[in-house]
């Protein structure tokens, strides 16, 4: 009678699992999922599932170029292990300018907007532009002081532009 290693027949097992997801996933999704389930340090800012979100989030916003595998790589590396920019640079042969600026980028860009909320590029006339700046900051304000809410953040968009058209008419 041949007794199976459990060991052995635990990796087969995976193995067919690991040729299963290859075989119905696009490489995208497979990195995606490789870096939801790898184990992470608890020195990090955020959980993988949070890096995932804020990836597609900065995306989204970014409307230029995306970000490289390399530069996720890196922010992963700070953000969800806990690394060092200096590590992250390291370990990815990067410079630590770039990391550094990489991550001073993702910054600015969580900074700028609340949470939720996504950039839109419109034109207009100049002489309307700073009422919208000075909408966008009243929003913002309304929001970082739990007043926002969908009709909220409306009332206050159309008393501004009221407001601002009357100064402008006196």
């Amino acid at each position: 009678m041949t007794t199976v290693n459990p060991e052995a027949k635990r990796r087969s097992a995976l193995l067919r699992k690991a040729a299963m997801l290859r075989a119905s996933l696009p490489p995208a999704e497979l990195a995606q999922l490789a870096r939801l389930i790898q184990p992470t340090a608890t020195t990090g800012k955020l959980t993988p599932e949070a890096f995932e979100e804020l990836m597609q989030t900065l995306q989204a916003k970014n409307g230029g170029r995306p970000y490289t595998s390399n530069s996720i790589e890196a922010a992963r590396l700070v953000l969800v292990m806990g690394a060092k920019v200096t590590e992250a640079a390291r370990e990815l042969g990067m410079s630590k300018q770039s990391v550094y600026q990489l991550m001073e980028r993702i910054r600015r860009r969580l900074d700028v907007a609340p949470e939720g909320w996504m950039q839109c590029q419109s034109w207009f006339p100049p002489e309307l532009i700073p009422h919208l700046d000075k909408c966008s900051q009243v929003l913002k304000d309304n929001q970082a002081d739990g007043r926002a809410s969908d009709s909220s953040l409306l009332n206050a968009l159309v008393t501004l532009l009221a407001t601002e058209s009357a100064k402008e008419t006196n």
